[in-house]
């Protein structure tokens, strides 16, 4: 669905403008269609930078961002339709969500039959019908994060981006916020989701990609990159493992944590003797893969694998 190849962007700092800030250094993603892409790192990672980025909102210095749209005849696009939900909902506050909608469903080239139908639809599934004509401004944080998830998934877009979607809810908007982002994926539709959340993000996403300091530092599917972590825990705590690792790997094998074996795991797993060592370490959750990544170490403190 979108592939970003090399994506570099430096800003200014400074009272006259001297010192630079490297906010990414070559970044590289890819997002596939039809799953839901988590977008991971550390406040200053420059997910926000590579977000703005995508969006067209941010030139960078180098690098392309190139979309794909069309299951059957993929077609590249440079400007495909994009849902935005961002962590501040950014909404006219005087308007009342119906007049919201109608604004962006008349922008996208819909009638006003075609219009009152999609809202109507939204509102009931979004909980959203006894709301309808109030102002935003007097609507709570989470019917207004409603009304700005129905802005950005109207008209059925390529891509729906979401960053930080359930910052400061309520339990009760968070759960139906994640029923329906489960729905949107269920429908085919291709979601990149950024968020500090990590047990939500678990629970959503089929692939993630971390970036720290401009980089990206892990990417691919969870459960690929648990097993990996496994895999290089074993390895690590297990020297008859290590060893018939670097037999079977040879010149691939490195030590330089869980995300380079990643590709290398069916080799692995072939191996009787990792396998069945491999039930004995226990499943990190994505936490611990999170602050391994970006921390550079790791973050277990138990024992050696026996």
């Amino acid at each position: 669905m979108l592939k970003a190849s090399g994506l570099k962007k430096t800003f200014q700092e400074g009272f006259l403008k001297r010192k630079t800030q490297e906010a990414l250094k070559g970044v590289d993603i890819t997002i596939k269609p039809g799953k839901i892409t988590g977008f991971l790192g550390p406040n200053g990672a420059g997910k926000s930078t590579t977000i703005k980025i995508i969006l067209n909102f941010l030139r960078p210095e180098s690098g392309t961002v190139e979309f794909v749209t069309g299951q059957q005849s993929p077609q590249r696009r440079q400007h495909p339709d994009i849902g935005y939900l961002q962590e501040l909902a950014g909404l006219f506050p005087f308007l009342t969500p119906r007049e919201t909608l109608y604004l962006v469903a008349r922008n996208k080239g819909l009638t006003w039959e075609e219009s009152a139908r999609e809202i109507q639809r939204l509102a009931e599934k979004l909980a959203l019908t006894e709301h309808l004509d109030r102002r935003l401004k007097n609507l709570s944080k989470g019917t207004v994060q409603k009304v700005a998830l129905a802005v950005a998934i109207l008209g059925q877009p390529d891509l729906l981006i979401f960053d930080e979607p359930f910052t400061g809810l309520d339990p009760i908007v968070m759960h139906e916020i994640r029923n329906l982002i489960m729905e949107l994926k269920q429908a085919g539709q291709t979601i990149f989701l950024s968020s500090h959340l990590l047990p939500e993000v678990e629970r959503l996403c089929e692939e993630v990609i971390l970036i720290n300091e401009g980089q990206v530092v892990c990417h691919g599917e969870i459960e690929q990159l648990k097993t990996a972590w496994q895999v290089a825990k074993l390895i690590k705590e297990n020297p008859a493992a290590g060893e018939k690792a670097r037999l079977i790997l040879g010149e691939e094998f490195r030590d330089k944590g869980f995300a380079h074996l990643a590709g290398s795991l069916e080799k692995l797993l072939q191996d009787e003797m990792i396998s069945q060592n491999l039930k004995q370490v226990p499943v990190p959750d994505l936490e611990k893969l999170f602050l391994e990544s970006v921390m550079g170490k790791s973050t277990e403190t138990s024992g050696p694998v026996n």
